[in-house]
């Protein structure tokens, strides 16, 4: 049985109710998937719960399996369990929120293994730095170091050779130990991560029992049987239920959830002024140590086409930046879509981030021209790094820099951005024209159809945890 593919023990078990076929998948894959759901739950039961949740997901895959396993489960049940695990945290956080208030208070029912010093700081940011990792560095990543395979079986399981996988393995490393160091982790932790198989965590035989049992029970399909499931494990469930449609895991990669935000996040260009000098990223940089990023020198950006899905009413824009140089008038922008100077219709700003008198500004123009901004009430241009999100819920625009709100404007009740323009979005420049370049370093440009929570974005900051709900477009810059 150890022979098989993947996909091959799934064929037994959909095909000739093979429940040893479903109990190699659990066994092979199950530590990485345990793993993950105790470092981002820290309630056990909870855990257990999800854990079993991964696994009725894909017995609920029936014949989308093939494109779920065409190579590996490896990285699609990885990005099921950390969003069912997510979702789990989140429900947990909420319900202890709520002990706290009537003055219950929640009971660890077994040891954890993350709960110990080394782990207290990355538990809820390493699995989120992995899915940030570009997919070719992705996998590598969590099949030899969530699973501890070798670069040899990587290199089997992905169909690729050797080599490939050996450079693609040290330049996720790479890239996870930059993201890692930009939320603070370093010495033993860090190093911690980047040792194969330090993520996952040994089940039992109990687990996989239960796991085969509820696969085979949602797999007779009949009222009983499906009725006999822990409502909780079938609830936990539905949160990854679109994930069966999605084999290239755009959850789990940050992209987007839509499929234009695919398209735009591997479709973006350089475009320059004359002379004709294109973007720079920084791979290498021994003043920063958390490259690549855009490098922006004052007559470069990057572009993205429009696209009717980034026509916005509502919408939250994130970026990490640090400035080069001070910013009098006029604005230098970060990130906008629509331009400035201009009082045409369809050419006004749908939204945006920039720069003015050295402080973050951010927000957008009316189909008739009026401004609607909100402005930090300090100047941002330290030269260090920031994360800023300014968004719009259809009332209020809100800044934010690193993880908290630093100024709010609210507007009269109907107004709204002006969505009917077809200008690109652009990062580092007005989308009008060829000005008001931003003169910094740019990476992790993201855009959503809705306005963050404050609670999201100091999660965002803080532990690295994005939400795909919403999310159109993510440009990591992590390729030269």
């Amino acid at each position: 049985m150890d022979r098989q593919t993947d996909l091959q023990l799934l064929d037994a078990f959909f095909e000739t109710q093979n429940e040893g076929a479903f109990a190699e998948i659990v066994r092979r894959h199950g530590p990485m998937v345990w793993g993950v759901c105790l470092r981002l739950i820290r309630d056990r039961q909870l855990a257990e719960d999800a854990f079993q949740a991964v696994f009725l997901v894909l017995a609920k895959a029936g014949d989308k399996r093939k494109k779920i396993a065409t190579k590996t489960l490896a990285p699609w049940l990885y990005g099921v369990a950390r969003k069912i695990a997510l979702r789990a945290g989140g429900d947990m956080a909420r319900r202890q929120q709520r002990e706290k208030t009537t003055g219950k208070r929640q009971v660890q029912r077994e040891e954890d293994p993350y709960d110990v010093a080394a782990w207290r700081d990355l538990r809820g940011v390493v699995d989120g730095a992995i899915e940030c990792l570009p997919k070719k560095y992705r996998e590598p990543v969590i099949l030899c170091l969530c699973e501890g395979k070798s670069k040899e079986q990587a290199a089997k399981e992905l169909g690729q050779p050797v080599g490939t996988i050996s450079a693609h393995l040290a330049r996720g490393r790479k890239l996870l130990q930059t993201r890692l160091r930009r939320l603070g982790i370093e010495g033993a932790a860090l190093s911690g991560v980047l040792i194969a198989n330090q993520l996952a965590v040994p089940i039992s035989k109990a687990q996989i029992a239960l796991a085969v049992h509820n696969a085979a029970s949602w797999l007779m399909n009949s009222s009983a049987s499906i009725a006999s499931l822990p409502p909780q494990i079938v609830q936990l469930s539905k949160c990854a239920q679109s994930t069966i449609l999605k084999p290239l895991l755009l959850a789990a990669t940050g992209i987007a959830t839509a499929t234009v935000g695919v398209a735009l996040a591997v479709g973006y260009r350089p475009f320059a002024e004359t002379p004709p000098v294109a973007p720079e990223i920084a791979v290498e940089n021994p003043s920063y140590t958390y490259a690549p990023y855009l490098v922006l020198k004052g007559h470069t950006f990057y572009e993205i086409p429009d696209k009717p899905e980034l026509r916005l009413r509502l919408f939250s824009i994130a970026a990490w930046f640090r400035t080069t140089q001070s910013f009098p008038l006029p604005r230098r922008m970060i990130v906008t879509k629509g331009g400035f100077g201009d009082e045409q219709a369809t050419r006004n700003n749908n939204y945006g981030l920039w720069f003015v008198k050295d402080k973050l500004e951010g927000g957008f123009e009316t189909s008739t021209g009026k401004d609607c901004f909100v402005t930090s009430p300090v100047a941002n241009n330290d030269g260090q790094w920031h994360y800023a999100v300014v968004s719009f819920d259809g009332t209020s625009l809100r800044l934010y820099v690193d993880g908290r709100q630093v100024a709010e404007t609210s507007l009269p009740e109907g107004t709204e951005p002006d969505s009917s323009g077809t200008l690109p979005v652009r990062i580092g420049a007005n989308s009008l024209d060829h000005s008001r370049f931003f003169v910094g370093d740019v990476d992790e440009v993201r855009i959503w159809n809705r306005a963050l929570s404050e609670e999201e974005v100091s999660r965002q900051f803080h532990h690295k945890e994005f939400s795909p709900m919403g999310q159109l477009l993510y440009v990591p810059f992590d390729e030269p």
